[in-house]
């Protein structure tokens, strides 16, 4: 069983890639256990998760637009995803994400764990989000657009999938 105090109080995290870590971006990824929710643990280990995804070199005119805690080794249900509308980026903790309706757009997306990949997919545009935030309240939102895709991809991180395993054709 893994040791989630080691896991998350580590200083620095790198962001891991394909191919080499593969296995570990594929697979699932585990809830935070509730007495940690609102610790300065928790805190910390999202300050640093942030410091991890700015640190990767991106294309000139993207942007670092997310996170999940399995691209830099920690298997666990938390993310960063940037909210347009409030210029921030937000933690997800233990985060369900409900599709809402069916209107669908097809947007170019790519993924600091998959350099030099870019490709259109199939996204939702409005869902529904219940998670914890960093003071572990409860929380519940709707996302719409360009919010509503970031928090879908992160959120698949979670669940060992890719963006690369949603690509459709042009």
């Amino acid at each position: 069983m893994m040791d989630i105090n080691e896991l998350i109080t580590r200083t620095e995290y790198t962001v891991l890639t394909l191919p080499e870590f593969e296995d570990t971006l594929r697979s699932v990824s585990s809830d935070i256990p509730h007495d940690l929710l609102g610790s300065m643990k928790i805190k910390t280990f999202a300050q640093n998760l942030y410091q991890s995804m700015m640190k990767v070199e991106i294309e000139p005119g993207w942007m670092h637009t997310g996170v999940a805690a399995i691209q830099v080794g920690v298997p666990l249900n938390i993310f960063l995803a940037y909210d347009g509308n409030r210029d921030e980026y937000i933690p997800y903790i233990n985060p369900e994400v409900e599709l809402l309706g069916g209107r669908t757009d097809d947007k170019d997306e790519a993924c600091l764990s998959i350099p030099n990949i870019v490709g259109k997919v199939r996204r939702t545009k409005r869902v529904r989000i219940k998670y914890f935030d960093l003071d572990g309240e409860l929380q519940r939102k709707k996302l719409s657009g360009w919010n509503a895709r970031v928090v879908q991809h992160e959120f698949d991180h979670l669940r060992g999938i890719l963006f690369t395993d949603k690509l459709i054709e042009d």
